[in-house]
């Protein structure tokens, strides 16, 4: 192992180059000085101001998340919508996009309206199931004949009776307040569990409870938005298929994810 080892230099060596940084300092200076010779000292603050708000404005507009070209067509195109004539044709073509999906909703049946207000007598518990029983038999499609997609799991006949018992156990409790209801709290950290073995997670895994699917992704990407911040990332990126669900859609403006569909 070599060391290489320098002689102290005595201090009145470096006098020479300090005078000469503190020349060429003092003659910036008075260049400077100079230069703002006519300005009065509001002029120049003032201007220092404006200019630091023309920067921060430039900066805000350029160095953004989505590409200034994506924005740009964005603007036009928003602008556009906005002259009277082509802002009328869209209307028009939106109107037709809206007449077309309500055509493929089932219609309420003559004479029949919304209920708008409560009643001013409550309804007896006869009355309430056969409004019940109205309502269930509106449907015209009979998912359980299996020609829908994606909208009913399971179905089985014995799990709605389990479920409906279950419910009615459980109808009046809070999981706000585990403290009252210790067992929704066990049932639902079971649950987690399960889901974090059936994945093969580790003892430190963990998750949460949701409403539903759509809850769910926004809480997944979530927590991968907040892991990005944690790294550094400010503008996180996902890139996922065209065949994605629609709840990613809702991912730009409530976890600040920019979404590119790739095929």
């Amino acid at each position: 192992m070599f060391f290489l080892s320098f002689p102290l230099l005595p201090q009145d060596t470096f006098v020479p180059f300090k005078e000469i940084v503190l020349m060429y300092l003092e003659k910036a200076r008075n260049i400077v000085n100079g230069q703002f010779a006519g300005i009065e000292p509001w002029q120049l603050i003032g201007s220092t101001f404006a200019s630091t708000l023309v920067v921060v404005w430039l900066h805000g507009i350029l160095f953004q998340s989505e590409s200034l070209t994506s924005r740009s067509k964005k603007w036009f195109f928003k602008a556009l919508r906005k002259m009277p004539f082509v802002g009328t044709i869209i209307q028009k073509q939106f109107n037709k996009a809206l007449d077309d999906v309500a055509s493929g909703l089932p219609f309420l049946k003559e004479g029949k309206g919304y209920i708008k207000a409560l009643p001013a007598q409550g309804l007896s518990q006869p009355a309430v199931l056969e409004k019940m029983k109205e309502y269930s038999s509106m449907a015209d499609v009979h998912w359980e004949d299996g020609k829908v997609s994606g909208t009913v799991y399971s179905g089985e006949e014995k799990l709605t009776h389990l479920l409906v018992k279950v419910y009615e156990e459980f109808a009046w409790s809070n999981p706000l307040h585990p403290d009252i209801f210790p067992g929704l709290r066990k049932m639902e950290a079971e649950v987690v569990r399960i889901a974090c073995t059936l994945f093969n997670g580790g003892p430190d895994s963990c998750g949460a409870m949701t409403s539903g699917g759509t809850e769910s992704i926004l809480m997944a990407c979530k927590a991968y938005r907040d892991l990005a911040y944690e790294r550094g990332i400010k503008h996180p990126e996902m890139y996922v298929a065209t065949s994605m669900a629609c709840a990613f859609f809702f991912l730009p403006k409530k976890c600040v994810i920019f979404i590119a569909p790739k095929k």
